[in-house]
């Protein structure tokens, strides 16, 4: 293949092609993401068996620790937008997992049920198999320096001026 072939629609030599290629590999959005959807591939399934997603099971782990909690503070917890949190949350009810509260004056907080405690429960060694395999596959890297890492910059990104 000469430099000026084409694969699909581009040319191997295409300027536009060499900028998007390096916007990718320095994007901290597209490799952050990209980084999640594979960890989320590793949790989801490990928790196969137990019917649950691991977004289902983070939103009921935000539920039982944030106690009381509306939506907005759950969203602001799990740093989720609240139209997908809710979405999420109606899925977990529908499922007989989570049930709302009303405490009136339009005020609503989540709590599980007992199905949705004994599916936490349930869950909870499959999380940590999942866990395991992670830490495993990305030896000889420490996992708790990256945790600490990433806190550190979702702390860092949380101060006012980077959310403006």
């Amino acid at each position: 293949m000469t430099s000026n072939q084409t694969v699909g629609q581009h040319a191997l030599t295409d300027p536009l092609h060499d900028t998007a290629s390096h916007m990718l590999t320095i994007c901290p959005t597209f490799q952050l993401r990209r980084v999640s959807r594979l960890v989320t591939q590793i949790f989801d399934q490990s928790l196969s068996p137990t019917g649950l997603r691991c977004t289902q099971v983070i939103t009921m782990l935000g539920i039982i620790t944030q106690q009381g909690a509306n939506l907005s503070q759950l969203s602001k917890y799990l740093d989720m937008d609240a139209s997908t949190l809710s979405r999420g949350l109606g899925t977990l009810q529908k499922a007989g997992l989570v049930r709302e509260i009303d405490l009136g004056n339009r005020n609503t907080t989540y709590q599980l049920t007992p199905q949705g405690q004994r599916a936490v429960n349930a869950a909870a060694p499959y999380w940590e198999k999942a866990l395991k395999r992670f830490e495993e596959q990305l030896a000889p890297t420490d996992w708790h320096d990256v945790v600490n890492r990433l806190q550190a910059v979702g702390v860092a990104l949380r101060t006012p001026q980077h959310l403006d």
